[in-house]
Order: structure tokens, then sequence, then C-alpha cells
């Protein structure tokens, strides 16, 4: 009998997130594979099950080695300890290949692994299970394991790993987008300073941008007079920059690309109000031209916030948190700042893209360095679902609003106006729902 299968070992239930996740992409990568989540069921034993498709069917055996995985290796009535007594028993010279590869899913030290493999070479996922999932295949592709010419869909596989009771379930379900509806101003206008100075351009509090020596914003004459007296003023209806046709302003001015000039201030218009509102601006980037905010970590920013105006009311969110890590060998705090993106469209209404991620900052709130957060990227986040991620993102809309139960959000582009961003996002209904994890917070 050929042997064709990846046998993944791992605790249950602690790890059956990771080990269903290493199954899926395993199985999507066209391997034949076998974990107890999926291919054992109520009744059967060891003796009958597990220990046949280890000693006749396995042509490796993938240690999934955790803290708690180490732990009862050390068991011998546990399940990991059964499996790895019979594992380090495939001789491995008809196999011609170690027939055990450790990979290494937490902070473990790797002087605490498990005895049956102390001291041998591992993968590291740590941090990273997109490198720990080429590395693994890089071994993989290189012992040549057979692999399947009928692949399964993965999405079938994961829920099916998972044990979800349904892939699909029949109830109405809203499905959120991260479009915003925007509402535009009326007139955009275009000043030419009676003296152009960055001094009195800087003490501006409105957006605007600068095109040879020109500005242009959404401020009428009389707001813009009070910063700088203004010699020209030539307003136009916002339709006007929806085109980057060129755009004649007098006789001496041509504005070439209004519609990207238009993007433009209203890209700077968000990150202003953001900055407002006390986020921190985080400047990324060789020229330093992509910026995200990030919510402070202040006990003020650590209050959960209700999501009722969005009919969850019993979901909470906080902005801000803390956590403890390995850092430089040494358990350190954490802070984690979820932080915001906007980048504004016209088509095919008026409306911003909202994007997310989360900073990681130490115990003075210094940022750490990019190695560092692809890490932690890959850790304190690891268990937030897509139902996590939205929530949060609904309580950041609602933090920079002007209150948590208005509808909107303003926008200050002039001494008496505002522009308006709905702080719902676009969404679709449908008669299909889904279940997440039980275990998401």
């Amino acid at each position: 009998m050929e042997r064709d299968i990846i046998f993944i070992s791992h605790t249950t239930p602690q790890d059956n997130y990771f080990a269903a996740w290493l199954y899926a992409k395993l199985k999507d990568l066209g391997y034949h594979v076998w974990l107890d989540l999926e291919d054992i069921s109520a009744g059967d034993s060891f003796n009958t099950v597990i220990r046949p498709i280890i000693q006749e069917k396995a042509k490796i055996f993938i240690a999934t080695t955790t803290k708690t995985y180490a732990t009862k290796a050390k068991d011998q009535n546990s399940g990991v300890s059964r499996e790895l007594n019979c594992a380090t028993t495939i001789d491995i010279k008809s196999l011609g290949n170690n027939f055990i590869i450790p990979i290494r899913v937490d902070d473990i030290e790797y002087d605490d692994f498990p005895y049956h493999y102390l001291g041998w070479n591992s993968i590291n996922f740590y941090g990273n299970w997109q490198q720990g999932l080429i590395d693994l295949f890089k071994e993989l592709d290189k012992i040549k394991i057979p692999k399947s010419e009928d692949m399964e869909d993965p999405i079938t596989v994961w829920f099916n790993a998972i044990k979800s009771q349904n892939r699909v379930i029949p109830r109405k379900e809203k499905y959120y987008s991260n479009w915003f509806k925007l509402h535009l101003p009326e007139n955009i206008y275009v000043h030419q300073p009676e003296l152009y100075t960055e001094e009195d351009i800087y003490k501006i509090p409105y957006p605007l941008i600068i095109e040879s020596y020109r500005i242009i914003s959404f401020m009428k004459k009389e707001s813009t007079d009070k910063f700088t007296q203004v010699k020209n003023c030539h307003r136009f209806a916002i339709e006007s920059f929806f085109s980057n046709d060129e755009l004649r302003v007098d006789n001496d001015f041509v504005l070439k690309e209004p519609r990207k000039k238009l993007i433009r201030l209203l890209n700077k218009s968000f990150q202003q109000h953001l900055s407002a509102k006390g986020l921190i601006c985080w400047s990324r980037g060789e020229r330093r031209k992509h910026k995200i905010f990030y919510f402070r970590n202040t006990p003020e920013n650590r209050k959960p916030i209700s999501l009722g105006r969005y009919s969850k009311s019993r979901s909470r969110r906080i902005l801000t948190g803390r956590s403890t890590e390995i850092v430089e060998g040494e358990r350190k705090i954490v802070n984690w700042h979820f932080a915001l993106k906007a980048e504004a469209d016209l088509e095919p209404i008026p409306h911003y893209k909202l994007f997310y991620a989360v900073v990681f900052t130490d115990k003075n709130f210094k940022r750490f360095d990019k190695e560092l957060h692809h890490r932690f990227r890959r850790s304190i986040p690891s268990d937030w679902y897509n139902r996590k991620w939205l929530e949060t993102l609904l309580a950041a809309m609602l933090f920079i609003s002007p209150s948590k139960e208005t509808e909107h959000i303003s926008v200050s582009i002039d001494d008496a106006s505002c522009m308006v961003i709905e702080n719902e996002p676009f969404y679709g209904i449908s008669e299909i729902g889904y279940y997440e994890p039980q275990h998401v917070e």
C-alpha cells in the first residue's frame, strides 16, 4: 500500500483552529491529509482508526507543537502521547525520509519540545503562518509527497474541519461592505491669494490642496480671507471636478486633472477629521505618502463602545487594548491600536472606502519595527473573525461621529459648513446566513 497521507497530530480542542487552518491549506495544495476533526467518528478508538493510519498509510506525521501539546505528550494516557509513541516506531529507512516533522505554533521554547523529537530541526509557524506554510510546502515538495488530482473545494474543507453544523443557514442576514456614502458639498473653490505665504496657508484649519500657488478647497471666500487675503475667487459646481479634462480657471491658470484634485481634497478632509478626533497619523512607505491613523491607547479609548446604533444592542467593541508578547526573549507589554485609512471614490456614487489595520506599540507607546509588526499581526488579532473586524470598524466610525447615536460623521470644511458621511456602510440583505466560531470575543 502506497503511503500518501499527511497526518496532523494536535491537541483537542485547544489547537483545533490552527490544525483546521493547516488542514484546509494542505488540502487546497492538493495533498491527502488526515485530521481527527474531519475523519474520526464517535466511538472510533486509537487502535482501530488512528494507529493503522499512522503505521500503514501516513507518509508524514506533522506534530503541531504548542505548550499544551508538549504537556500532553508527557501524559502516557493522552491521545498526543499515544500518537507520538506510535510515530516513533515507523521505520524511516523504508520511507526514505524523516517521518515526524515538528512545527512550532506558539511561543514554546525549543528546549521544551517533547522528547520524541527534542533537538530536531523544526518549521516555525509562530508569528507568521504564511511563511511557515511556505517552508512546510518546500519540505513536502522535497520529500515528493503525492498529491491528489481531484482537489476538494478548500472552503468546504474549512467548514468541515471546524465542525460547523452547516456551511450556510436559512436566515436573513445583513452583509456590510466597507463603503460609506459621502454627501458632497455643492461647490468647490479656487482661491488666488494676494500674497502667497506658507505661514498663512499653514494656519488655515480646513482641508485644502495647493496647485500653482492657488488654494483649492470647499471654503468660501469669506472664510479664506480670515487667514490670507484673497485676490481672486472662482466657484465651480462640484460636478465640474468629476472629469479629468483640463479646467480653465482664469486667463492665467488651467487646472489639470481636476478629478484627481477632488479625490486628494476628499482624502485630506477625512485625514484632518481623524487628526481632530485625536488619532495619530503614521506616514509609511519610502516617500511617507501612505498614511494610516490609529487610536491612542488611553483609558477613554479602552472603554467598550455599544453598537446599538446598528441594532446590535448586545455587541460592544474597544478600539485599543494591551497584551503581553515575547520580545527579544522577554515577555513584554504590547499595546494594540485599531487603525483606519480612507480612500474617496466618485463612482458609482460618492463614497469613502474604509480600510483598517492594527498598529502595535511598546509600553512607552513607541511603534515596533516592521518585522515585529508583521509577527504581532499574525498572533494578537489571529482570532478576529469577520464579525469582530466589522464591529470594531463600526465602533471606530461611531467614535469619530458627533455622538454615539448620530447617523453621520460631520467633517468641517468651512466656518459654517460641514461635509456629511453616513456612518453605516452600504449593505445587502441575504436570505442565507452562516455561522462563525462561538469563541469570537
